[in-house]
Order: structure tokens, then sequence, then C-alpha cells
């Protein structure tokens, strides 16, 4: 069985918070918690505005307004919201990895 680096004889029980340790140990990226899932909305969003800034100097088709960041930002909260809210389905497919234990084996 492949876990992560992280001993899992030495967690105490089914412990939530050690439970969350784990799962972002064997999946830092993802957005498991909400200060991360905050960080994602606002990192895709600042990626979308810089594409669509470069794209509108580049091609001269005009400026950037407000709408345009309203919209970018609503876009990257909507992203993050379903990755947060979904994240059940990617610690169910790292449970399945074998990445991480199986919640009731803990």
């Amino acid at each position: 069985m492949m876990v992560t680096d992280i001993d899992t004889k030495s967690v105490n029980g089914a412990d939530e918070k050690s439970r969350n340790a784990i799962v972002q140990a064997a999946d830092p990226y993802f957005p498991h918690s909400p200060w991360r899932a905050v960080l994602l909305a606002v990192t895709l969003a600042l990626i979308m505005l810089g594409f669509a800034t470069a794209i509108s100097v580049v091609f001269d088709i005009g400026t950037v307004g407000l709408f345009h960041v309203v919209l970018f930002f609503v876009q990257g909260a909507a992203m993050a919201a379903v990755a947060y809210f979904g994240r059940g389905v990617r610690i169910r497919s790292l449970e399945s990895q074998g990445r991480i234990p199986k919640e009731e084996n803990l």
C-alpha cells in the first residue's frame, strides 16, 4: 500500500485535524481548505486578467475595463468554489489510488 510520507500509525484515531493534515500532505496543490480556495480564486483571476491585458495590447483590441476585472474574479471564484466543494471526490480518488488511507482505517 502506497501511503504518503506521513506516518499514519502516529495519528491519534480518526482525529479530523490529523485527517486534514494527511490529505493536504498527499495533495498539496488542491484547495482542501477555505484559504487555499481563496488563494486559488485570486490566482486564477489574476492569470486571466493578465492574458486578457496581453491580448488587448498585442492585438490592439481595446482596453480591459472594470467589467472584465469583475468578470474574471467572479469566474475565478466560481472555479475555486467548484474545486473546494468537490473536494470529497478528490479525497475518494486519493483513497482509491492508495495515496492516503481510507478514513475507517485510521
